[in-house]
């Protein structure tokens, strides 16, 4: 059977943990009941190219056998027999390749158009993944919006309750000390734990641990913020006792001697770009030694200053087709002039090109790369600002597999998920995209979505 159009569900030859509290519970079934559970079946992709996210070269002719949501073989065409009774999906010219994990995003907070009234509720935490799952985003890690339901959301999904929505990952709250950096921002205000204390910051990660989160996540604050990052004591303290309760560690630091700092304690995954200065040899050998990811997240930096030179890209279809109408000429207004006047927008400028040639530099001396965007938050578009990260990547001098490999085998590996997702290999989660075009040629084919899957199940576009 040839490849049905991607909003399309192929026709069959036959027939075919919950760690959140009771009450986040009962409040998302009840905003999801029209939602029916979904069945599991087996599902064979044959005569793909296939790009497994490994960093292999790309496989003609592949085949990749679907059962039960999870990948139980990956051959040739010729190798793997289609199962009685399974659906079979004939790929030939098309790419396979895995979905895209962020390694930092946000669910729940509005992306497009405050107020930060519409935002926080199991409806927008929806409303967002299923917009993350249309660009081909599988996995999203939440670092920390501070909503509950966010974890019970992760439940359902994980669960094969939803065939339309992203999985997602979270840290509940995020650590930031006291009136740092992001506590005044919109949407964050009290969804953030502030501490100076060391002992306080451990009975937090305990109790972040026990409400289900999946990582731990802190900020050093930013140049033009007036309160200083975590101090040592505290971070410590908290790399620590994540360590010890399992959870993986993700820090945004753009200074480089904090980023070494937090590499040296023991951070996982650095999510923000370092940006005052270039990278030295010591910050390098750090991260080869302690296999720490770095998730530059070059679209954040750049949409601090982009909209003031009235972006292009707001008038592409494949950003409008998942984007609020409304969205253009606030834009070309408010956005821009603010931006445009902006005092500091020199040293945004430069800062962004700091980021590119610092993530340029850390590539070529084989520092694992992950893919982060920071999307989620206003005017930071969830989804398409994942596609605009591939491209700058591209810019700032990876190959096209080594993107590929950062937001599949890499991402999950730092967040601690690499038995679960993140490759297309035997026994792992049925999350991939089918392409129309070869990404091995030019990481720009990552756009030419024609379908996405999410546990084996072909997801609505």
């Amino acid at each position: 059977m040839s490849l049905a159009p991607a909003a399309a569900v192929n026709k069959k030859r036959g027939p075919g943990a919950g760690r959140s509290r009771a009450v986040a519970r009962l409040l998302l079934f009840c905003c999801l009941a029209p939602f029916p559970a979904l069945a599991q079946d087996t599902l064979l992709i044959e005569h793909a190219l296939l790009i497994d996210g490994s960093g292999s070269p790309p496989r003609a002719d592949a085949a990749i056998l679907i059962e039960n949501g999870r990948i139980a073989r990956v051959g040739g065409s010729a190798s793997i027999r289609a199962p009685a009774g399974a659906e079979v999906i004939d790929a030939a010219g098309k790419t396979v390749v895995p979905g895209i994990v962020n390694l930092r995003g946000r669910v729940g907070l509005p992306s497009a158009l405050p107020p930060v009234s519409d935002c926080c509720t199991a409806e927008s935490i929806l409303r967002q993944l299923a917009v993350y799952v249309s660009f081909g985003v599988t996995t999203v890690a939440d670092s920390g919006s501070g909503l509950d339901l966010v974890a019970a959301v992760r439940d359902r999904i994980d669960a094969g309750e939803m065939r339309n929505a992203a999985r997602v990952l979270t840290a509940l709250r995020g650590f930031t000390s006291q009136g740092g950096y992001p506590s005044g921002a919109d949407g964050f205000a009290g969804r953030v734990h502030e501490t100076d204390s060391a002992r306080k910051a451990r009975r937090r990660v305990d109790e972040l641990a026990a409400l289900g989160a999946d990582f731990v996540h802190l900020w050093m604050g930013r140049r033009d913020d007036g309160a200083d990052g975590l101090e040592p004591k505290v971070y410590r303290a908290l790399i620590r006792r994540a360590k010890a309760r399992g959870l993986p560690v993700s820090v945004q630091a753009p200074r480089l001697e904090d980023a070494k700092r937090l590499a040296a304690a023991g951070a996982d995954i650095l999510t923000q770009s370092v940006t005052d200065r270039a990278v030295d040899r010591e910050f390098i050998d750090l991260l080869l030694k302690n296999k720490v990811v770095y998730a530059p997240a070059l679209t954040a930096e750049q949409a601090a200053f982009e909209y003031g030179d009235r972006v292009e890209w707001q008038y592409d279809n494949f950003f409008k087709r998942s984007i609020p109408s409304g969205v253009t000429p606030v834009l070309n207004g408010e956005v821009l002039m603010r931006q445009a006047l902006d005092p500091d927008r020199s040293r945004r400028i430069f800062s962004f090109e700091q980021a590119k040639r610092n993530l340029g530099a850390l590539a070529a001396a084989g520092v694992r790369i992950g893919l982060g965007t920071g999307s989620g938050p206003a005017w930071r578009f969830e989804g398409y600002f994942e596609h605009r990260e591939a491209r700058l990547m591209q810019e700032a001098g990876l190959a096209p597999l080594e993107i590929v490999r950062a937001f599949s085998a890499n991402a999950a590996a730092a967040l601690g998920i690499a038995d679960d997702r993140g490759a297309i290999a035997a026994g792992k989660r049925a999350d991939l995209v089918i392409l129309n075009a070869n990404p091995a040629e030019d990481i720009g084919n990552l756009r030419e979505i024609h379908a996405v899957f999410i546990g084996g199940r072909l997801a609505r576009l």
